[in-house]
């Protein structure tokens, strides 16, 4: 059925999008699909590494996710450059985010990119 590994991940990560919408809400006959997106990286201008430093024993980029897990959505997802999600999966994961890895330098077309992957219909993006 499945010709690579990668097969299998992109038929897993689309039963969990649509198990998700599943359970979202129905209005006027669409199902809607509310997202909280957090963008984060680690090159940091002024502040190198500002995301993992520590606040409280744990990343700072962690207790953002964990305070936004108070807000009410479907979906929460981490969006980062390629070269962070090594650092940023495990804290993603541990906090119940989903990652997403985008262009570096084009922070707008990463989140576009989010909305269209994970089929949100309404967003909620954290301020940087």
């Amino acid at each position: 059925m499945f010709a690579h590994a990668n097969d299998i991940g992109e038929f897993l990560n689309k039963f969990r999008f649509l198990f998700r919408c599943l359970l979202t809400q129905t209005i006027i006959g669409e199902l809607v699909l509310l997202a909280v997106i957090l963008q984060a990286r680690i090159d940091s201008s002024r502040l190198k590494s500002k995301s993992l430093l520590p606040l409280g024993g744990k990343p700072l980029v962690f207790r953002v996710m964990e305070a936004l897990r108070r807000v009410p959505a479907d979906i929460r997802i981490l969006a980062c450059p390629q070269d962070a999600v090594s650092c940023f999966a495990p804290l993603a994961a541990e906090a119940g985010f989903e990652i997403f890895a985008g262009p570096k330098e084009d922070v707008l077309k990463r989140y576009c990119l989010v909305i269209r992957r994970f089929g949100v219909t309404r967003f909620i993006i954290s301020p940087r």
